[in-house]
């Protein structure tokens, strides 16, 4: 369902433990649903690739399709004195 030059998006709702996707803006649905007792557990950003390339952008950049729903991205979830020096 994606190729080169695709943008995936991830989302976590944890007031509802739901993780989705989405491929060039496209929502793909409800990936995943956490059990309750982790959805007040910190989560830590990984990507696994075997054979190519990406770019991560946590959103110190502007989206290439901004998530919008009331979502915000993990660096503005940051406090505001560590924005500027998370890269």
């Amino acid at each position: 369902p994606y190729g080169e030059g695709d943008t995936i998006g991830c989302a976590i709702d944890c007031s509802c433990g739901q993780i989705s996707f989405t491929v060039n803006g496209e929502g793909m649905g409800t990936a995943f649903t956490l059990p309750g007792h982790m959805r007040k557990s910190a989560f830590h950003a990984a990507v696994c690739i075997k054979d190519c390339a990406v770019i991560v952008n946590f959103g110190k950049q502007p989206f290439q399709y901004p998530p919008g729903g009331g979502y915000r991205s993990m660096h503005d979830s940051l406090p505001e004195e560590r924005q500027d020096s998370a890269d």
